[in-house]
């Protein structure tokens, strides 16, 4: 795994920006604790946990994505990629930042 520091922070570099297209989501397991989900919305590359918080499925990067908006193949819940929350109750996806620099794309892991 390739690991650069930039403004004083410590980003993974995890894919190729043109791997992320829109409408589709991108899985990339880092370890056992970040199963991420990447979309670009807008043009702008968004990662989230890839793991659903009601049955804890890792099913969120193939979800239907519209307009910013995912909705877990599994049991329909549907999230902002953008933010992390869900449409409706308290549920949220983890949301981690992102840079795209140089053809690929980064996250800073929490």
């Amino acid at each position: 795994m390739h690991t650069v520091e930039i403004d004083g922070k410590l980003w993974t570099r995890l894919c190729r920006s043109i791997d992320v297209h829109a409408r589709h989501g991108v899985r990339y397991e880092v370890d056992i604790e970040h199963d991420l989900a990447l979309f670009r919305v807008d043009g702008e590359v968004h990662c989230v946990t890839n793991v659903c918080p009601h049955k804890r499925m890792p099913v969120i990067y193939d979800g239907h994505l519209e307009h910013g908006i995912v909705t877990c193949p599994m049991h329909g819940w549907r999230y902002d990629v953008c933010t992390g929350k869900r449409d409706q109750g308290l549920s949220t996806l983890t949301k981690y930042e992102v840079l795209e620099r140089d053809g690929w794309v980064y996250v800073i892991l929490q």
